[in-house]
């Protein structure tokens, strides 16, 4: 794939670089930026007013991107799909922490969904005890988001919960996104609950 002239002159002006990359050959290998760079750009975007519009669509696309890998990570493109994850961990990190730190419903549901959906990746690359605590976070503050969502975050918080060796807690998280899925006649949902809530009892 073709490399676009500014980002081109970009490189020739070292503000960005290649990182090395091992993976399939058709992947095109990361340019990344020198830390006092991004910086500088994060406050051009506050000065200019774009920063909150940027780290939206910094947030929806990570969204969309682990929601895509989740539909894998239990087939056969497990290893791409979670290697390419892991490549993005400071990115999905920095997506879930600024979606936490905002207050409208549709943010704090993107940050909802996000954890929901990173519960496996939590268990395959990072480590349980995050996957809990992004969860814990989320569903805190998920008053008003919608009853599926919700659900989804629940049950996986349930799920990691009961990983931990907490049964309580995990049947009382099952317990409750299986009600949720009954209210949305989620068939699969509710499958999936009472799978986590047979093994949490």
């Amino acid at each position: 794939m073709s490399i676009p002239e500014p980002i081109i002159s970009l490189l020739d002006k070292h503000f960005l670089y290649r990182a090395e990359q091992s993976g399939e050959a058709h992947e095109t290998g990361r340019l990344l930026m020198l830390e006092t760079i991004r910086e500088y750009g994060l406050e051009c975007l506050s000065t200019c007013g774009e920063e909150e519009a940027t780290r939206q669509a910094h947030a929806t696309y990570y969204l969309h991107l682990a929601e895509e890998a989740e539909i894998h990570l239990f087939g056969a493109g497990q290893v791409h799909w979670s290697k390419r994850l892991e490549r993005e961990q400071d990115n999905l990190r920095a997506a879930l922490s600024w979606s936490l730190e905002q207050g409208d419903k549709a943010r704090r549901e993107t940050a909802l969904r996000l954890t929901g959906t990173l519960a496996h990746f939590s268990f395959m690359r990072w480590s349980v005890s995050e996957g809990r605590a992004w969860l814990d976070r989320a569903l805190a503050n998920s008053e008003g988001i919608s009853p599926s969502v919700r659900a989804k975050a629940l049950v996986n918080a349930g799920w990691l919960a009961y990983l931990q060796g907490e049964s309580e807690r995990a049947e009382a998280l099952c317990q409750q996104s299986l009600a949720l899925q009954r209210e949305v006649s989620d068939i699969r949902g509710m499958a999936w609950s009472l799978y986590h809530l047979e093994r949490s009892s």
